[in-house]
């Protein structure tokens, strides 16, 4: 049976993981529309609701201010954003087309296989791929 490649492990520090897990959760919640749009988005009652400090909180707010979900408030802090109808309707456009490359990139990579691989060598491809989807769901 082939061998499967393993890609290298980068170290992530703590503050890094509570970080990406505020940016998450922060990002579900306000895709879900727990926030009004133009809602203030404060650090305090975060920390309690996410459960870790107000650096992770704040540095993940600003991350998705940039993302453009929230926006400053003129006295600091940052509001959930409003969205027009033609923005939304952009990024459906564009997660249609992002998803129709996706698709076409991997049926290239399928039809590069050999007609007659075996089982065993189309494996790593394979697992290599659910990885990768897995990461990006």
């Amino acid at each position: 049976m082939a061998e499967i490649e393993e890609a290298p492990l980068r170290n992530v520090t703590e503050s890094e993981s509570q970080i990406e897990r505020a940016v998450l959760r922060l990002r579900e919640l306000i895709l879900k529309g727990e926030f009004e749009a133009g809602e203030r988005v404060s650090e305090a009652p975060l920390t309690s609701r996410l459960g870790v400090s107000r650096t992770p909180i704040r540095l993940a707010l600003e991350r998705l201010a940039h993302e453009g979900l929230l926006e400053p408030y003129p006295t600091g802090g940052f509001v959930a954003r409003r969205f027009t109808l033609d923005e939304v309707w952009d990024g459906i456009e564009v997660r249609g087309l992002l998803e129709g490359a996706a698709a076409r990139m991997a049926a290239a990579d399928v039809s590069e296989l050999k007609p007659r691989s075996s089982p065993e060598s189309l494996t790593p491809k394979f697992v290599r791929f659910a990885e990768s989807a897995a990461y990006t769901s």
